[in-house]
């Protein structure tokens, strides 16, 4: 609170999460923590507008949504958070329906996720949404989609390319199969460049549609 004080205007929270984890019920104290301080700093004079990360799943928890509420009182404008795919084939690939709080991939609805952006969106929170697009089901056609689900949602779009990271499970498995492009330094591993062969597009086409 203190440190919120002394600023002028705008502020980013770099909590990782700033609507909590309210789906974690053993933690009941996490989730005051969070509801005692936007009281606090909806209290404040003048009011700071502030953004950071969050995720949508926290609608579907009764003290996720107050959470939500308290957080959009307290200033709050403006949340980034990782979607990651509209697709049920994307969401199973990344294990994003995990994040979001699905049961599996295969009960992904893209509705839940319309409803739950409607209501962060109804609050004043406007809605900063980050995909992957490279999996091996995605086509052209899915950085089309993902751009009109984005224009339909009044969100704006961060699209970066599935970008498997050296150490990583992906990276492991895409390298056994010969998929990795090799000797790369590490400039190319910022999500916009191609470090992989995938099935159906190859690199120049996946970085003109990311590009465009």
């Amino acid at each position: 609170m203190e440190e919120v004080e002394t600023l002028r205007k705008h502020y980013f929270n770099v909590d990782d999460s700033v609507f909590g984890h309210p789906q974690l019920v053993d933690r009941p104290e996490e989730n005051q923590y969070y509801l005692d301080l936007y009281k606090e700093l909806a209290g404040l004079s003048p009011k700071r507008l502030w953004g950071g990360a969050g995720g949508l799943s926290a609608v579907n928890y009764k003290d996720g949504r107050k959470i939500i509420e308290l957080a959009a009182e307290s200033g709050l404008c403006s949340i980034a958070a990782g979607l990651e795919s509209i697709s049920v084939a994307g969401q199973k690939e990344s294990g994003a329906w995990r994040k979001l709080h699905f049961t599996s991939p295969d009960t992904f609805e893209i509705q839940n996720m319309k409803e739950n952006i409607r209501i962060i969106q109804g609050l004043g929170i406007e809605i900063m949404g980050f995909f992957i697009i490279g999996w091996d089901e995605d086509a052209p056609e899915t950085y089309w989609r993902t751009l009109e689900f984005c224009d339909e949602m009044k969100i704006i779009p961060f699209i970066l390319t599935l970008t498997p990271m050296p150490g990583s499970q992906i990276y492991d498995e895409y390298l056994k199969q010969g998929r990795i492009f090799t000797k790369l330094s590490w400039d190319h591993y910022g999500g916009d460049s191609i470090v992989f062969k995938h099935p159906t597009m190859d690199p120049e086409e996946m970085f003109e549609l990311n590009a465009q």
